[in-house]
């Protein structure tokens, strides 16, 4: 009886407040609140979780010492993934770092890659972005990892003094230049001798990510090990 009165209720509910696919705009049940089954199915997922030495692992090397990495989906222009980022980013729509990061997570864990994993560390925002956007929209997902693995997640270890612009058209040179000295650390002995989970929402030249580690790597005994919601396959020389 109580089960039929909840299955009442959810229906009047969607029936007033329909719910739509963050993909295509169609509305969903509560069931898939958000993607429709037809749009979770075109998600490109790469499965670097069932692979060795994986493009996503090239790109750090020659540059940073990881232990492992790991990516849900290829980033395709116009496609739903972009979509998906897009909502996240700038919509206030947190709920998607939530669903990359359990469904990612779950590979993880089953992948026995990332087994020593003890603590999640989130490429963080410049206090100015943040105040801007309202929250880092790494955070969900990261959140939700840590939770899987039962890890502590160290929202403030990492802190971002530098304030820069995109670095998608730098060169690596330019790259490097405009992070020099853009991030720091606090609390270090929290971090000692752990084998840190870096994370950060997409992939593209690889060059935040790299400063982010090369920072955390100054702590004595730290191991980094990377995951992103999306890789987008973007290395410039």
């Amino acid at each position: 009886m109580l089960f039929k009165l909840k299955s009442y209720y959810a229906g009047l509910w969607e029936l007033f407040f329909p719910i739509n696919c963050l993909g295509c705009g169609n509305q969903v049940s509560q069931n898939h609140s958000l993607l429709c089954v037809y749009c979770r199915h075109q998600l490109p997922l790469t499965r670097f979780d069932l692979q060795s030495n994986h493009p996503m692992d090239r790109v750090f090397y020659g540059r940073i010492q990881i232990e492992a990495s790991i990516a849900l989906c290829y980033f395709k222009k116009g496609g739903i993934v972009q979509q998906l980022i897009h909502n996240l980013k700038y919509r206030g729509q947190q709920q998607v770092g939530h669903f990359f990061g359990e469904w990612l997570g779950n590979q993880m864990l089953a992948s026995k890659k990332f087994d020593t994993i003890e603590g999640v560390v989130p490429v963080p925002l410049h206090p100015k972005r943040l105040r801007k956007r309202g929250y880092n929209q790494v955070s969900r997902f990261g959140k939700a990892i840590a939770n899987l693995f039962n890890v502590p997640f160290y929202e403030t270890i990492l802190i971002r003094q530098k304030h820069t612009q995109t670095l998608v058209q730098k060169n690596r040179q330019e790259r490097w230049k405009t992070l020099l000295n853009a991030f720091s650390i606090e609390q270090e002995n929290a971090i000692e001798n752990k084998h840190l989970l870096l994370v950060d929402d997409v992939l593209t030249t690889g060059a935040t990510l790299e400063a982010c580690a090369e920072k955390l790597q100054e702590i004595k005994g730290v191991q980094i090990s990377i995951a992103t919601m999306v890789f987008a396959q973007q290395i410039l020389p």
